[in-house]
């Protein structure tokens, strides 16, 4: 609540909130994750949140509640990426793979948004090995996961160098070797629009 007063009292254009809304031990229950979204709506400012491990890969920790990290993915995309506007108390357009990639239809999270000159995208990849290596079909949604992120940086590039752009920004929660290897790909691109 304190951070949340803090943040109102700062004129800001948007708050960009890149995981963990919820302590690591902190149930990962419908109740705890409704109530954190509503804190997120008390914001003043456009709340462009993109999740992190907290949220949902590491809801099968007995100390979070033993929950599936799937079906609380699901439930987690249900309650914050409704529309395409961002949370907050003024909320922001933002532009969802799904409309422009109808492919990856599940990956509503995956968002970008224009802001000065400077376009930001938001994609869901965490700590916690990012999902990765507790089972055939956690591996599985990774693998999905990867591929919608590299195609939504690909298309945010494409993109960026297409309209007059000054910066890209890729967000999310960990920084895993992937989004590394992607990050200099869009920087060397971008470069080379110069």
């Amino acid at each position: 609540e304190r951070m949340i007063a803090q943040l109102n009292r700062e004129a800001l254009p948007f708050v960009l909130h890149v995981g963990d809304f919820k302590g690591g031990v902190e149930p990962c229950s419908d109740a705890l994750m409704k109530e954190r979204v509503a804190q997120l709506n008390r914001i003043r400012h456009a709340v462009i949140f993109v999740p992190g491990d907290n949220d949902w890969t590491d809801c099968h920790r007995a100390g979070a509640g033993s929950y599936d990290p799937l079906e609380r993915l699901t439930f987690l995309r249900s309650i914050t990426t409704a529309g395409d506007r961002s949370l907050g108390g003024t909320p922001i357009a933002l532009q969802r793979q799904p409309d422009s990639q109808p492919q990856h239809a599940a990956y509503r999270e995956h968002v970008r948004f224009e802001h000065q000159g400077v376009m930001f995208v938001g994609l869901n990849v965490t700590g916690s090995n990012n999902n990765l290596g507790r089972n055939a079909a956690m591996d599985a949604e990774y693998r999905q996961r990867m591929a919608a992120v590299n195609d939504w940086v690909e298309a945010s590039t494409a993109l960026a160098m297409a309209e007059p752009v000054q910066a890209l920004v890729l967000r999310s929660e960990e920084h895993t070797s992937e989004l590394q290897s992607l990050a200099y790909l869009v920087c060397r691109l971008l470069l080379e629009k110069k």
